[in-house]
Formats: structure tokens, C-alpha cells, sequence
């Protein structure tokens, strides 16, 4: 029975993104070297990335040439879903119980040896914000289900359009 690329990846994706945290956890970016933290959130757009690129790839061939970039962004969001609940469900039993108040620690040292604002420290920061009612942990929570649907949803996009354009042929009525 063949898997859906879309399950495939998604699950490699979450694993992955599992993997990637505990990595991190291991060399003491979420405890004593919060200044690497800022810069691991680029492995895990990389996984986004190549677990997109992958399930797009495998995807195409379904389509045998008929691949559009609306068919490939809608199985990739599919695919990014799948993605973000196996690694959140990961992450809330980090934030809660592996890494316990983490996030309040990161935003303790941010505030202390003044890095620089993300939209996340200026929602976890802001003494103002009524709209924030949650505490740093669960905003964590959320902002990183989201933000590996919508920042993989615009990979998704970028890399449909390249393997779209890929399989435009000319036809035999092209004016040259």
C-alpha cells in the first residue's frame, strides 16, 4: 500500500522537527545559550523547506504533467497541517514537561541582555497588550503551529510555481 506523500512527509516533517528540538535542547540552546536560540529557527525552516520540496516532488508525479501551483500549495497545506499537530503535541509536552518553562526563561535573558524585538517577544513583551492574554508558553504554542503552516504555505507557494514552470512545454502553434 503506498502512502500519500502528503502523510509521508508530514510525518517525516513532524518527526524532524521533533528530532531538531531535542537536538537543540541537548546542546543547551533552550537552557544556558539562549544567544544560539535566535539562530535555530533556521533548521527548522530548513525541514520545512526540503519536507515541502519532497512531498511536492513525489506529489507532481501523481499528476503526470498536469501539476499546477494551486494543486501543489493545496497538498502542502495538507501536508504542513499534519506537520504542525505531530510536532506541536511534541512541543507541548516540551514546553510543559521535557523543557518546563523554558520559553518564560529565553524571554527572561531576551529582556535582560536586550536582543533584538521578533513578533514573538513583542507579543510575550508587551506590558500593553490587551489582546495577549495568554502567557509566553502558550503563545509559543500557538505562533509555532502557525507559523509552520503559513511560513511553509509561502515555501509551498514558491516552490509549486518552480515545479509548475517546469512542465510548461511549448506548443507546436508557439510563435517564435
Amino acid at each position: 500500500m503506498k502512502i500519500k506523500p502528503e502523510i509521508k512527509y508530514g510525518l517525516w516533517g513532524g518527526l524532524l522537527l521533533m528530532g531538531w528540538t531535542l537536538i537543540q535542547f541537548a546542546l543547551g540552546f533552550h537552557t544556558d545559550k539562549f544567544w544560539l536560540e535566535q539562530y535555530s529557527a533556521y533548521g527548522t525552516y530548513l525541514i520545512i523547506l526540503i519536507c515541502v520540496w519532497l512531498g511536492l516532488n513525489e506529489k507532481r508525479k501523481d499528476y503526470k504533467g498536469s501539476f499546477s501551483v494551486r494543486r501543489g500549495v493545496k497538498e502542502s497545506i495538507y501536508q504542513l497541517i499534519f506537520t504542525a499537530v505531530i510536532s506541536s503535541v511534541f512541543m507541548f509536552a516540551y514546553d510543559y514537561k521535557i523543557n518546563a518553562l523554558w520559553v518564560e526563561r529565553l524571554i527572561e535573558w531576551q529582556r535582560a541582555n536586550g536582543t533584538p524585538n521578533t513578533v514573538f517577544l513583542r507579543l510575550a513583551n508587551d506590558p500593553q497588550a490587551n489582546a495577549v492574554v495568554l502567557s509566553n508558553t502558550e503563545t509559543h504554542l500557538c505562533l509555532y503551529f502557525l507559523g509552520i503552516v503559513v511560513v511553509g504555505a509561502s515555501m509551498a507557494f514558491m516552490l509549486s510555481a518552480i515545479i509548475a514552470n517546469s512542465y510548461i512545454k511549448p506548443t507546436e502553434n508557439t510563435q517564435q
